[in-house]
């Protein structure tokens, strides 16, 4: 079991918290989200690291990966064919590694494609999952 800073210990390693994929994700696109997923009301999320990987690369492409709007990575993505790619996430206030996502939160992802997009994107989001501590604005602490 690991140990944060602002609310005690974590459960269990690293994992994958959520993949999403898309086949097709279309041209000429500027930061245009492609997945949502809501992370449980009840758990608060630590994500620390995300992959990107896509069988066919567009020129210029890059995947960003946000927390209600705002950009976690330390940096977007490029997308390489047949090759994974990764970045880290910046560290939230008060934790030694990764982004508090808290419960109820919405994690995107978002592509920028140039010309004729990227096929087969598969996004991996790696991190830990801990008790629901975190007040989300309008909602109410979990213990």
């Amino acid at each position: 079991m690991g140990i944060t800073r602002f609310a005690g210990p974590v459960y269990g390693a690293k994992a994958l918290l959520l993949q999403c994929s898309r086949e097709t994700p279309g041209d000429n696109q500027n930061d245009v989200e492609q997945f949502e997923v809501t992370v449980p009301s009840d758990e608060d999320w630590l994500v620390t690291n995300a992959s990107v990987y896509c069988t066919t690369e567009a020129a210029a492409a890059t995947c960003d990966l946000k927390d209600d709007g705002t950009s976690i990575l330390a940096s977007a993505i490029a997308l390489s064919a047949a090759a994974p790619a990764a970045a880290s996430v910046t560290a939230s206030a008060g934790e030694d590694e990764g982004a508090l996502i808290a419960g109820g939160s919405a994690i995107t992802v978002h592509l920028t494609t140039g010309g004729t997009g990227p096929t087969n994107v598969q996004v991996s989001v790696f991190g830990y999952i801990r008790a629901g501590a975190t007040k989300k604005a309008g909602g109410s602490a979990v213990a």
